[in-house]
This record gives structure tokens, sequence and C-alpha cells, in this order.
């Protein structure tokens, strides 16, 4: 199963709080037929998603395309020169954009 590292649940949590939807979680999602994996915040899992609880209460929602994917990595953060949160897996090779 996905491990999420503390810093990447801590950047979870304060993109959470930052759009007052600190009850959701993130969402890992493919958003076209082999196009890269998304990021998303969501109010609540879609029904076929795979949660995973990460430290602090947080959530992370996995589609079931994602959960194969991800199900051995570790999810983690960096933030960029502009300050903005980039997410990314231990391996590297799985890129995580950001969703539109």
């Amino acid at each position: 199963m996905l491990t999420v590292t503390d810093f990447a649940a801590a950047a979870i949590r304060h993109l959470l709080e930052r759009s007052n939807a600190s009850d959701g979680g993130l969402r890992i999602a493919r958003a076209s037929a082999g196009g890269p994996l998304k990021v998303f915040l969501a109010q609540t899992p879609a029904p076929e998603d795979t949660v995973v609880f990460a430290a602090d209460g947080v959530r992370v929602y996995l589609d079931e395309e994602a959960a194969g994917i991800l199900g051995d990595k570790m999810l983690d953060v960096t933030i960029g020169v502009r300050g903005r949160i980039e997410f990314f897996t231990t391996d590297a090779r799985q890129p995580i954009e950001p969703g539109r």
C-alpha cells in the first residue's frame, strides 16, 4: 500500500486547510487514458477509491489505476522555486501532476 511521508502529510494538511476542505483528502487519479497521474483535493473518495490514512489523520484517495501503480511506493513532496508543493514518488519514475 502507498506510504505517505510525514512531510507529504503535512503538505496535504496545509493544502486542505488553505482550501477550507480540512475534512477531505488528496485524490490521485489518471485524468485520461495513458496520461499522467494527477492530484486533486476532494471532499470524499469516489466509490471505487482506495483510502490511505497518513499522519495526522490525512487521507489520500487512490483510483483503481493509481492504487495499482503506487501500491508499493512512497509519496513525498518538494517545495518548488516559487513555493509550489510538488508531489512525487520515491522511485521518481511516476510523475504526479497537479489537476486542473
